[in-house]
């Protein structure tokens, strides 16, 4: 009773309360002391939802000012487009440098740098954009802009105004002198011709690749070029008129340099935003003063140059939010493409075309300018001749299947493939480890491991004549520099112009630097130190080391000669546990047995060795599958599973369409058609998401995964198999669960070795103690045995007796 007595009460009180509230509500307005007109009101709601739109398009201008303007006009076509087009190549000599400078103390560091980069590099893609071009790349010190022919435009004008653009450049930004005394200079070139422009990826991962004779074209022109020099290849003599420009004919009777404007010169009808802008690039190209003078007099004012007054004047009675959302559409309007993306709202399907780290720093509304740091990373190059008999077409769809392979490799080892380039006759990529939320104490060792793994994907794939890869550790410069309506991420220094020489000076190898070798903390018998080779604009690149894949190294054939000494009883009780585990396979029995056996010991107890005398003695008439494991393999879901499976559905190195047609062979049940997708994540396979799976939860996906899971273990070992694994503590969880299910099948028996440094996850821990494993507990080998072993260590027939006591 006294409980509702209060309850009551309580009511009560907070009736009373939002009465008060409710008659004071008109009347609270007159006790205010400032104005009502300047008080703060709350957001209404469509007011939230417009600041919401007007932040979204802010993101979204942001990420499109990543990618180029014919991706962002043609954002899910990924067909191979051909296009008839101008590029203009430009190459930046002086950056690293200039970098090198910047990372000693007290110049500045990265922010300092960054100015310097933007001032520059913005400085010349403003001058690309005026001139209406579309800037392809950056790569690290230099870039590629495009003009393409289209109905407003054709190939001989998109030609002028790549050489118009060029002259301006060299003529306002040819020579940089830099506050720590290094002198940045651009050398340029034009090529014109056919194109073919294709989108490579799937929906996680995508970039663009461009193929065709200028590529290659603008490869030689620019090789003939000297700082400060514009260099065209004789298919863009082609499309421009006598003295229309002068031009000076270099000796090899190809390439011209173009020295300024001539007298019959003229001007690409263009309408411009900003006419103002025209007056400042006529008066560059042509020294005629009555053509600036009537560009000026037509030059109308700039938004930018506006006062705020005439701003709102202009816009009207709109409210803030659209005064706003119009000066920023105005300050994108030099390049209408990023506000198109806005209006489009292309945010989501702009993040595969951006690195994961800068994703993550415009979604959470930082300024790009925070991504600027000078940090510790391991670079990956890797170098891909491909065959010169296949068309360019199919060129882009052997340098698609690279892509993917690459991706998929890093995709969960903490890299992002940040380039892929195809602009010399190899397809070139860079892979960066270490960055910002993607950072792990053994990023080198990871990077190797990757370019190892890569490597095989990439030799599988037809057309593929060549693989080299070159992995560097060190400080780069990482950020996204160049103009506010088209910049890119990268990274510059020593250490990436190392691993570009690397991948070029050592083919068909994985090689890597001494600060790799050291950061990798890997053994050493997994190198092979290389013979010396100059590498172009490095002083003292150091050692450089082969690296040879840990697994491939440890799982070599070794023949032991002498003998396994003090493990008798081990080897006894594996020769018992597995004959009785194939006698009762072959058999339905209620009996309960051992499926695997695992010796568990301390480090240097002699696992390993004790591990290859047991595969060593196997009947050959049993079918044995055995891999070791390392800690790069437990933090990838499911790695140990396609380990034991490897036999039957190929290795990671194949194409996942092979993968995926092993299996469908395998389970060729019409009833299993729509499960398959259960197998995705298991085997790193792509097939087509049903409707079923859609509508479980999720321990139904599981149930049906396990049932699965079975029918394909059984598809696999018709026969007894035996499965050996070295290093067992480094199994993943993902696989523990699976591999629970395949001993209770009893097709299988598992030998393993399994360290006690580190410590197991629950789940694991679960899993040993289920009826079917036994655990023995390795300990050193009796005193006895010891001058034998050392005999063996020795590789002697006797040691002194002195030695012995």
């Amino acid at each position: 009773m006294l409980e509702q007595t209060d309850k009551k009460d309580d009511e009560y009180k907070w009736a009373m309360r939002a009465g008060i509230l409710q008659q004071d509500s008109d009347e609270w307005k007159n006790r205010r002391s400032i104005p009502i007109s300047e008080v703060v009101q709350p957001a209404r709601p469509y007011e939230s939802e417009r600041s919401n739109s007007f932040a979204e398009e802010g993101l979204t201008r942001t990420m499109a000012s990543l990618v180029p303007d014919e991706i962002l006009y043609n954002i899910n076509d990924y067909t191979k487009r051909d296009l008839e087009a101008c590029l203009l190549f430009g190459d930046v000599s002086g950056f690293t440098d200039l970098c090198e400078k910047y990372n000693k103390s007290g110049k500045g560091g990265p922010s300092r740098l960054t100015q310097v980069l933007n001032a520059y590099i913005g400085a010349m893609v403003q001058e690309i954009l005026s001139h209406n071009g579309d800037v392809l790349k950056f790569s690290g010190d230099a870039f590629i802009a495009l003009w393409k022919e289209t109905d407003h435009l054709s190939l001989r004008d998109a030609v002028h105004e790549a050489i118009d653009c060029a002259l301006v450049i060299q003529k306002s930004y040819g020579t940089y002198q830099t506050d720590v005394d290094v002198v940045v200079r651009v050398k340029l070139a034009v090529a014109a011709g056919h194109l073919v422009f294709s989108l490579i990826g799937d929906d996680e991962n995508s970039h663009y690749l461009m193929t065709g004779q200028p590529i290659y074209d603008i490869k030689a022109a620019e090789s003939k070029s000297h700082a400060g020099e514009i260099i065209i290849t004789a298919r863009v003599s082609h499309h421009l008129s006598a003295n229309e420009y002068l031009i000076d004919l270099l000796p090899d009777g190809i390439h011209a340099k173009v020295l300024g404007v001539g007298p019959n010169w003229r001007n690409i009808q263009r309408t411009y935003e900003n006419k103002e802008r025209v007056s400042e690039t006529y008066s560059l190209l042509s020294t005629t003063a009555s053509m600036e003078d009537d560009l000026r007099q037509d030059s109308t004012t700039s938004v930018d140059n506006m006062t705020p007054e005439r701003r709102v004047t202009e816009v009207g009675e709109d409210d803030d939010l659209q005064i706003a959302s119009r000066v920023v559409t105005d300050q994108y309007a030099l390049r209408p493409a990023v506000n198109f993306a806005a209006r489009m709202k292309m945010k989501d399907q702009l993040k595969r075309f951006i690195i994961a780290p800068v994703v993550r720093g415009i979604l959470a509304e930082e300024p790009i300018e925070y991504l600027t740091e000078i940090r510790q990373v391991a670079i990956l190059f890797i170098n891909i001749k491909v065959s010169s008999m296949i068309s360019n077409v199919k060129g882009i769809d052997v340098a698609n299947e690279v892509y993917l392979a690459v991706c998929n490799t890093v995709k969960n080892q903490y890299g992002c493939v940040n380039k892929i380039s195809n602009f010399d006759k190899d397809l070139m990529l860079l892979v960066i480890f270490g960055l910002r939320g993607f950072k792990h104490e053994l990023e080198s060792q990871i990077a190797l491991k990757c370019a190892s793994e890569a490597t095989g994907k990439i030799r599988a794939i037809e057309h593929i004549q060549e693989v080299a890869a070159g992995v560097t550790t060190g400080k780069c410069y990482c950020g996204a520099f160049g103009h506010t309506l088209r910049r890119e991420y990268t990274v510059i220094g020593l250490t990436v112009n190392k691993g570009a020489r690397l991948m070029v000076a050592y083919a068909n190898k994985v090689t890597c630097d001494r600060e790799t070798f050291l950061h990798s903390k890997l053994e050493s018998r997994n190198f092979i130190l290389q013979e010396y080779k100059p590498l172009k604009g490095i002083v003292n690149p150091g050692p450089i080391y082969e690296f040879r894949e840990v697994e491939k190294a440890q799982q070599e054939n070794l023949t032991y000669i002498l003998p396994l000494l003090g493990r008798e009883q081990e080897i006894d009780l594996f020769a018992t546990l597995m004959r009785r585990a194939n006698k009762l396979s072959k058999i339905n029995t209620d009996k309960q047995f051992y499926n695997m056996l695992i010796f568990q010991g301390a480090y240097r107890q002699g696992k390993s060795r004790l591990y290859e005398e047991l595969t060593h003695s196997i009947d050959q008439s049993i079918p044995l599958r055995k891999f070791t494991l390392t800690r790069f393999d437990y933090e990838i879901p499911y790695r140990t599973i396609r380990s034991i499976f490897l036999t039957f559905i190929g290795p990671d190195t194949s194409s996942v369409r092979q993968r995926e047609k092993k299996i469908l062979e395998l389970l060729n049940d019409k009833h299993h058609i729509e499960q398959l997708c259960f197998f995705n994540f298991v085997f790193d396979v792509k097939f087509h998401i049903s409707k079923m799976y859609h509508d479980m939860d999720l321990n139904s996906k599981y149930e049906t995964l396990k049932n699965l899971f079975k029918t394909f273990c059984k598809a696999c070992f018709k026969s007894f198999h035996i499965i050996a694994i070295d290093d067992a503590e480094n199994i993943d969880d993902e696989s523990w669960m699976l591999i629970k299910l395949l001993l209770e099948l009893n097709l299988v028996f598992v030998v393993a070795t399994m360290g006690t440094a580190k410590e197991l996850s629950t789940l694991a821990m679960k899993v040993l103690k289920s009826p079917k494993i036994k655990t023995v507990e390795l300990k050193g080998i009796d005193k006895w045995y010891h001058v034998g072993l050392a005999c063996q260590m020795l590789n002697v027939d006797g040691i002194p007796a002195e030695l012995e006591k």
